[in-house]
């Protein structure tokens, strides 16, 4: 069983570059990862911990994005192994927001009772500290930030000023916002943010999601096929159907490395039906 504090579920964000993406994150660090996963949920901690630690060194002592580091944490913690699982809580709580809720179960919850009582906790709380006024400054500003507003771009653009990029696996659901202002924006100003979003997935720190959709949407606006198929749009008899696709045979790879159901199946809920 796993004791999630944070709002983190999808797994999926690569490093590769948008034509060289495989399945996922390519093997050896694929199967490791997958048998991490399965020890964990199995609850057999000691091996979980195994794959994590091979898993993480198959893919160059890091992994794709920052959700993973806190999986491996967690393993390494309910296996017993406080001492080799600090390294990556320390990775991961200096790059991520701890909100005040999720802070009040590392305080106060049993579960985590041998990390506050480990001698590195006093200086991991004040590394969680340290970051806090910043990110709860940016996430009032987003709570309040009107993306229909004539003023949303301009508030964007001052909080990527001063921050960067802040994406999903970095601050949470508030990063939504930043995505649909950017979405929402002309041509240009999509095509300028497009490579910072991009960074920020190889960085761990955003959703390959997010990306996919601002990709191909840019795409469609510079009259190209688009790459990942996630664009519909309505016929003039008032049916769906998919914007064309480029290299279409290879699709179903590039949304399978994205966390996305194969075409197909996507298609389906516009009652599109593909041609073999």
């Amino acid at each position: 069983m796993r004791y999630l504090i944070l709002p983190f579920i999808l797994l999926l964000c690569s490093k590769v570059g948008i034509c060289q993406l495989r399945h996922v994150f390519g093997q050896p660090f694929d199967s490791l990862y997958q048998q991490a996963e399965y020890h964990s949920e199995a609850e057999n901690h000691a091996l979980a911990a195994a794959y994590y630690q091979r898993a993480w060194l198959a893919y160059g002592e890091g992994f794709p994005d920052l959700p993973m580091y806190w999986y491996a944490f967690e393993t390494f913690y309910h296996g017993q192994q406080l001492e080799n699982g600090l390294p990556f809580f320390r990775y991961f709580v200096d790059r991520v927001y701890i909100s005040d809720e999720k802070l009040a179960v590392f305080r106060k919850d049993t579960v985590w009772a041998r990390l506050r009582s480990h001698s590195a906790w006093p200086t991991l709380l004040a590394q969680i500290q340290a970051q806090r006024p910043t990110y709860r400054t940016t996430l009032q500003q987003l709570d309040t930030l009107d993306v229909d507003g004539p003023q949303a771009l301009a508030q964007v653009e001052t909080i990527v000023a001063e921050y960067g990029w802040l994406g999903r696996y970095k601050i949470g659901e508030a990063a939504d916002v930043l995505t649909k202002v950017i979405k929402r924006a002309d041509t240009a100003t999509r095509e300028r943010y497009l490579p910072l979003i991009r960074e920020s997935v190889e960085c761990g720190e955003e959703s390959r999601a997010a990306f996919a959709f601002l990709q191909d949407q840019l795409c469609i606006d510079q009259h190209k096929a688009q790459i990942y198929g996630t664009q519909v749009t309505k016929n003039k008899e008032g049916l769906y159907e998919l914007h064309p696709i480029y290299a279409p045979k290879y699709v179903d790879l590039r949304r399978a490395s994205i966390g996305f159901e194969p075409l197909r199946e996507y298609a389906g809920f516009f009652d599109i039906n593909l041609k073999d």
